[in-house]
C-alpha cells in the first residue's frame, strides 16, 4: 500500500520523540514516503538532521507570519487550562497550525504520487506502543483517535485515504466562511464542523499516544487518557 507519512509541527519536542516515532510508527510503515512541514528555526534543523536517513520526499521550513486574530471568532476564554499558553497567543498558534497543515495538498500533488493511504500526526508525542494496526483500517472513513475529542475530532492524528485526507488538512482554506457563518473556533470542534461540510464518515480508533513539551516533560499519562476513555475523567 502505497503510503504518505505527513507531520507538521515546529520540532520543538524533537530530541524527546524522535526515536518513539522512528520505531512505533515509521518503521512499522515500510517504505512510506515520508513529508515535513516545519517551522523556521533550530528546531526545524535539529528535525531536518533526525530525519535524514528516513524516506523523506518533501521538505518545507517556513516562517510563521503574525496572524490578526480579531478577524477571528473563538470560542470563549479558549484555549485555557494549565500550562496554556495565554488566550490571544494560543489562537494565534491555532491559525498557523491549521494553515501548516494545508500545505500538505501543495507538498503532496507537488510530487504527483498516488497514494492510496495518507497519515498525518504531529512530531511532539511518544506512542504507547507500535502503530501496526493500520493496514486494517477502512480507509473509506477519516480515522482518528477515541481520546481527546473534546467535543469534536480529535486533531493531532488521522489516517484515511488520499481524497479524505485532502478534505481533512483543508480546514484553513474555509476557516474564513465558518467564521462569516458564525461558528466560534475550537480545535476539535472546528474540525469536526469542517468535515462535517463533506459528509465524512468518521471512525474513532482505540490509539494511545502523549503530547510532550519542549523540556521533555509529558502533557498527560496513557492512565490519564485509558481513565478519560472509561469515563472516570
Amino acid at each position: 500500500m502505497k503510503t504518505a507519512l505527513c507531520f507538521a509541527c515546529t520540532g520543538r519536542s524533537i530530541v524527546h520523540t524522535f526515536d518513539n516515532i522512528k520505531g512505533n510508527l515509521i518503521d512499522p510503515l515500510e517504505g512510506c514516503d515520508i513529508y515535513l512541514n516545519l517551522v523556521q528555526g533550530s528546531n526545524a534543523v535539529d528535525t531536518v538532521v533526525l530525519f535524514e536517513k528516513e524516506n523523506v520526499v518533501n521538505t518545507s521550513i517556513s516562517f510563521e507570519k503574525p496572524v490578526d486574530i480579531k478577524e477571528y471568532n473563538f470560542r470563549n476564554n479558549w484555549p485555557y487550562g494549565e500550562n496554556r499558553p495565554n488566550v490571544d497567543v494560543g489562537r494565534e498558534i491555532f491559525i498557523n497550525m491549521i494553515k501548516a497543515r494545508s500545505k500538505f495538498n501543495h507538498m503532496i500533488d507537488e510530487m504527483g504520487t498516488e497514494y492510496d493511504r495518507v497519515i498525518f500526526s504531529r512530531l511532539d508525542v511518544l506512542y504507547d506502543k507500535k502503530v501496526d494496526y493500520l493496514d486494517g483500517l477502512d480507509l473509506s472513513k477519516i480515522n482518528i483517535p477515541d481520546f481527546h475529542n473534546w467535543g469534536g475530532y480529535n486533531d493531532r492524528f488521522a489516517v484515511s485515504s488520499r481524497e479524505n485526507m485532502r478534505n481533512y488538512f483543508s480546514l484553513y482554506d474555509n476557516v474564513d466562511d465558518y467564521v462569516k457563518e458564525g461558528h466560534e473556533l475550537h480545535a476539535e470542534s472546528s474540525l469536526k464542523h469542517h468535515l462535517d461540510k463533506f459528509n465524512s464518515d468518521i471512525e474513532h480508533i482505540p490509539m494511545r499516544f502523549i503530547r510532550v513539551r519542549s523540556n521533555g516533560n509529558l502533557e498527560e499519562t496513557v492512565d490519564d487518557l485509558d481513565k478519560e476513555w472509561n469515563g472516570i475523567a
